[in-house]
């Protein structure tokens, strides 16, 4: 009934999102700054938008739509989930682009229709360099296979770089 499609929306993001979170969490603790570091941002927002439009079928508002992203930020971060969407929504909107974000999205949204079985130009290199990982590992190239070494590669590597100093 009224709010269903966000209620869902919002069950399902967190469950995708913390379940991404829990992986890196787990292998590398969550550095100072994670939630709040540009990169990590344009991912994980483009994640919970992703999720919650796969499971909506595209009925939810605009409206409907921050409240899907503050509800899963806050849930996942345990932090203020208004903060962190003022501060994606400053990232979303600024002239000129911020690269660290974009290539947040961008590689959430490579690894996100690689499960669906959608590759583009822009994302082929991805896809073919976790193929070859998947080959070289005696792994069948199944999308959650391909998901999996492409989340390492992209999402693990970009934030070892970017938060860990040593």
């Amino acid at each position: 009934m009224f709010g269903r499609a966000r209620r869902r929306a919002t069950a399902h993001a967190t469950e995708c999102v913390r379940s991404l979170i829990a992986t890196y969490q787990h292998q590398h603790g969550l550095p100072a700054g994670f939630w709040y570091d540009r990169y990590v941002l344009g991912f994980m927002g483009f994640m919970i938008g992703f999720h919650a439009t796969f499971t909506s079928g595209e009925k939810l508002s605009e409206f409907d739509k921050g409240h899907v992203l503050h509800d899963v930020f806050s849930a996942v971060s345990n932090m203020n989930g208004i903060a962190l969407v003022g501060e994606y929504k400053r990232l979303a909107f600024a002239d000129p682009k911020d690269e660290a974000f974009e290539m947040g999205a961008d590689h959430a949204a490579a690894i996100a229709f690689t499960g669906m079985g959608k590759t583009s130009p822009e994302t082929k290199l991805y896809y073919d360099r976790a193929c070859e990982v998947a080959e070289a590992m005696g792994e069948e190239k199944t999308p959650s296979t391909l998901m999996a070494i492409m989340f390492h590669n992209l999402f693990d590597r970009t934030v070892q770089e970017r938060l860990y100093t040593d």
